[in-house]
């Protein structure tokens, strides 16, 4: 999938495989799980995994989760 849009400060693109060192350090602070069910992942492998199906989810329906990163 290639699809990507922007807003004044933010780029919003597919999550990539290169995301999961970004999305383990976020995903696995306990403050940000305490609304989304308290279940932090403890592994990078579990971060890669969570990748892998989001990345289905484009193949599937066309469409899915997008990573959102500052322009500067």
């Amino acid at each position: 999938m290639n699809i990507q849009f922007e807003s004044e400060r933010l780029l919003y693109r597919p999550i990539e495989i290169s995301d999961a060192e970004a999305l383990f350090e976020l995903d696995n602070n306990p403050n940000v799980h305490l609304y989304l069910g308290n279940h932090p992942v403890t592994s990078i492998d579990e971060v890669l995994g969570y990748i892998n199906s989001i990345r289905q989810l484009y193949i599937d329906n066309g469409i899915g989760r997008f990573a959102a990163v500052l322009k500067e």
